[in-house]
C-alpha cells in the first residue's frame, strides 16, 4: 500500500511538472525546425571561401554566419544529450526506488561485535583502521547526496526562470526564419544567414527540451534522492558502532599488553 502511494503522488507530481512546463514556455507543439547538417555546413564554407563570384565583404559575412550555425549545430548536440540524460535519468527512478524502498523496508543488520579468537593487537588496530575508512566513505556518501539535494533545490528555482527565457528566444528565433530576405542580397549569403537561423532555432529548440526534462527528471528523482539519504544514514550508524567497537577493544588490548610488560 505504502508503494502504491508512493508511485501515485509521482504522478500528480509529474502531471503538475508538465502543466508547469507548458505554463513557462508555452504550447509544447512547436515545430521541431531540421537543423542543418554539419558536414553540409562545413563543405559549404570551404565553397565560400573560395568563390570567386563573391565580393570580399560578402564573403566575409557568409563565412561568419556558416562558421556560427556550425558552432550552434555542436551546441545543440551538447543540449541532446543533456536531454537524453535527463530523461533516462527519470525513467529510471521508479525502478531504482522500488528496490531501495525492498531494502529500507527490512530490519537493520545487527553488526557482529565479537573478536574472533587468535586476533593479535596489530590484527585489530587493522580493523580499527579499516572500519574508520569505511565510516569516512559513508560519511562523504551522506555529504555528496546531502550537496545533491541542496544544488537540486537551488537549481529547481532557476529552471522556471531559464524555461521563460528559452521560450522568449525561441519566439524570437522563429519570427527570424519567416523574414523575407532582401531581394539584392547575395544567394551565397542568403544561404548561410537562412542556414545559422534554422541552426540557432534548433538549438533553442533541444536547449528547451533540456531544460523541461531536468526538471521533470528532479520531480521523478525527489523519493529516490531522500531514500538514498536515508540508506547512507543507516551505513553511517553501522561504521559508527564498528568503529566504536574495535576501539574499545584496541584499548582494551593495548592496556592488557601494558600490564603484562
Amino acid at each position: 500500500m505504502k508503494l502504491a502511494f508512493l508511485c501515485t503522488a509521482d504522478l500528480w507530481k509529474n502531471l503538475a511538472v508538465s502543466i508547469l512546463i507548458v505554463l513557462l514556455t508555452g504550447s509544447p507543439a512547436t515545430a521541431q525546425v531540421n537543423e542543418p547538417d554539419i558536414a553540409e555546413l562545413r563543405k559549404e564554407l570551404e565553397r565560400v571561401k573560395t568563390a570567386a563570384d563573391l565580393t570580399d565583404a560578402v564573403r566575409a559575412m557568409a563565412e561568419q554566419a556558416l562558421k556560427q550555425a556550425i558552432e550552434q549545430v555542436e551546441l545543440t548536440e551538447q543540449w541532446h544529450s543533456k536531454a537524453d540524460e535527463f530523461s533516462a535519468a527519470r525513467k529510471q527512478a521508479p525502478a531504482m526506488l522500488k528496490n531501495l524502498a525492498v531494502d529500507l523496508d527490512k530490519p537493520l543488520v545487527e553488526v557482529a561485535l565479537a573478536v574472533p579468537d587468535g586476533v593479535t593487537l596489530s590484527d585489530m588496530e587493522q580493523l580499527l583502521e579499516q572500519a574508520e575508512s569505511e565510516l569516512d566513505i559513508a560519511r562523504n556518501t551522506a555529504a555528496q547526496l546531502d550537496a545533491e539535494k541542496l544544488r537540486r533545490a537551488a537549481r529547481r528555482l532557476e529552471l522556471p526562470k531559464l524555461l521563460t527565457d528559452a521560450g522568449m528566444r525561441l519566439n524570437a528565433a522563429e519570427d527570424m526564419l519567416k523574414d523575407t530576405p532582401p531581394s539584392n542580397q547575395s544567394p551565397a549569403l542568403v544561404s548561410a544567414l537562412k542556414a545559422l537561423n534554422l541552426a540557432r532555432t534548433a538549438t533553442i529548440q533541444m536547449e528547451r527540451q533540456a531544460l523541461q526534462n531536468e526538471l521533470a527528471s528532479y520531480e521523478a528523482r525527489g523519493g529516490l534522492l531522500k531514500a538514498r539519504l536515508q540508506m547512507a544514514d543507516r551505513q553511517i550508524a553501522m561504521h559508527e558502532r564498528l568503529v566504536a567497537f574495535w576501539n574499545q577493544q584496541v584499548n582494551k588490548e593495548r592496556s592488557r599488553e601494558a600490564e603484562e610488560a
